[in-house]
């Protein structure tokens, strides 16, 4: 079985005093956060459900996305996103997992925690068939 780690909204969404998203300190502790996975190479759930200071835009959802492209292996396994389906941010995930699935990652967006383990715990699958 894979091994995952959870890291929750807040562990990585930094906001300013008045609640609005900082975004270069939120993107400097993801990048911290993909250095650490760079070595232990576990599949992530990011957890976004109880994130402050919302909301992003998609221009942020494309800022946060260099990170994986700064670091392609801190992210060489599967990337779990769960949020709401309910709120305004849900279709942002979903930009955020083509655009990063457009680029070799594998990223799923998820509204329910049950489905997104189940993902992240059946295995690999190449995104490109392997060459013969």
């Amino acid at each position: 079985m894979p091994e995952i780690r959870i890291i929750h909204a807040l562990d990585f969404l930094e906001t300013t005093v008045e609640g609005t998203l900082d975004l270069e300190q939120s993107r400097a502790v993801l990048f911290k956060v993909a250095s650490a996975n760079a070595v232990d190479k576990l599949d992530l759930l990011l957890d976004l459900r109880l994130a402050d200071g919302r909301p992003l835009s998609y221009t942020d959802m494309y800022r946060l996305l260099s990170v994986l492209e700064e670091q392609p292996e801190s992210f060489g396994g599967k990337v779990a996103l769960l949020d709401d389906y309910d709120n305004d941010e849900f279709a942002k995930m979903q930009f955020f997992e083509a655009s990063a699935t457009l680029r070799g990652f594998d990223v799923r967006t998820f509204s329910e925690y049950e489905p997104a383990m189940r993902w992240l715990q059946s295995g690999h699958t190449p995104l490109q068939p392997e060459a013969p």
